[in-house]
């Protein structure tokens, strides 16, 4: 236990960083309060992504908010160049797509809603401009954004970003998603009956022949951002053997190291190999900083290999250094029962009412589930 507590960075909130925020958020609302023009510094763009960040868990989860974060005029103007948004945002049908891409607050809502996380994880400047990360975590699955922020209309807002996932652009994201629907509306049986039929090769997982449609129709599809993805995931669900090797290839034809990194952590984490993720996450946190949600990955590989101790530990500094999201709790759940350790286990399970709501019902079906 001792090597991997020296191994594992431990993560926690302390006062004086709470603090810290708390100030920078006070002094941002005085800031609009008076009228005073907005600066972008480190500590106004820490407000703004904990303003991000506790729009969903203090504000009665409200999306609005992250919605309305993003300078849409700027990204409007960055995905003009594409001669299909161009003429598309001259039309109604065109700028009410140009709005409905704008749903990153409903995605967080639906994910935070449903057990996973949406959290505030570092700061810091590249070429004079202030960067935000944040992650959103939902079912054993991390999505990284690195936004870049700007000042429009005296407030901060995201004016781009990068997707970890998918190893893009926000704002070409963006561009995509209207030409996509732009295409569904004006062409429908071009590129949309193509990504109508790989969809239904996904839905019915027929892998192989998922496999063969991209590389058939790579010409076509691979413009659109999502394509990368899809190419990932059947990488791993068809030939899981090589799935390293596979991303590995991907970083040398240019897809960005964040983003080989990110699904190299997904699938170490899956297939319970635990030193290996290590490595992993510690080239993840050059990047990202310290992240608590890091060692629910990390607990949850050693669990799958039943080192149920040190997943045990992984799960209850996770919990030490964000709030008890469904998967912590379950998984601590999970381990105090592996262990015997009753009276944990039961001390635990109570939480099940406080956090979720559960009623005895609910909780007495959890204890017979793990015969405790």
């Amino acid at each position: 236990m001792k090597n991997n507590e020296k191994k594992i960075r431990f993560f926690s909130v302390s006062f004086l960083v709470f603090l810290t925020f708390f100030v920078a958020c006070n002094r941002t609302s005085k800031m609009i309060e008076d009228d005073d023009v907005v600066v972008l510094t480190e500590e106004s763009a820490v407000a703004f992504a904990k303003q991000l960040e506790n729009s969903v868990e203090v504000l009665s989860f409200n999306a609005a908010f992250l919605n309305d974060a993003f300078d849409k005029e700027h990204i409007k103007s960055v995905i003009s160049n594409h001669s299909i948004v161009y003429s598309a945002l001259d039309t109604e049908f065109g700028q009410q797509f140009f709005n409905q891409s704008f749903n990153f607050g409903d995605e967080v809502l639906a994910a935070v809603e449903n057990g996973g996380d949406f959290r505030f994880v570092r700061h810091y400047e590249k070429d004079g401009e202030h960067h935000i990360i944040m992650h959103l975590y939902r079912d054993f699955s991390l999505k990284i954004f690195d936004f870049v922020l700007d000042t429009a209309e005296n407030q901060i807002k995201i004016k781009d970003g990068f997707l970890y996932d998918i190893s893009n652009t926000y704002s070409n994201n963006i561009c995509y998603n209207i030409v996509y629907q732009v295409l569904k509306k004006t062409n429908p049986e071009g590129v949309i009956s193509l990504f109508r039929k790989l969809n239904q090769l996904v839905k019915e997982r027929k892998s192989k022949e998922v496999q063969n449609f991209l590389q058939e129709h790579q010409t076509i599809l691979q413009e659109y951002p999502i394509y990368q993805y899809y190419k990932i995931q059947n990488s791993f669900d068809i030939d899981p053997e090589n799935h390293i090797a596979f991303l590995e290839k991907l970083e040398t034809e240019r897809i960005d190291p964040r983003t080989v990194l990110l699904h190299k952590m997904h699938y170490y984490y899956n297939t319970g190999k635990p030193e290996l993720l290590l490595k992993v996450i510690d080239l993840l946190i050059d990047y990202t900083g310290d992240d608590p949600i890091y060692l629910l990955f990390y607990g949850k590989s050693c669990f799958i290999i039943k080192d149920y101790k040190t997943a045990l530990y992984c799960y209850e500094n996770a919990a030490a250094g964000m709030p008890l999201i469904w998967d912590i709790w379950f998984g601590k759940l999970e381990c105090y029962a592996q262990l015997k350790m009753e009276k944990e286990f039961k001390e635990t399970l109570l939480l099940g009412k406080e956090v979720y709501g559960m009623n005895d019902e609910d909780l007495q079906a959890l204890k017979t589930v793990f015969s405790i």
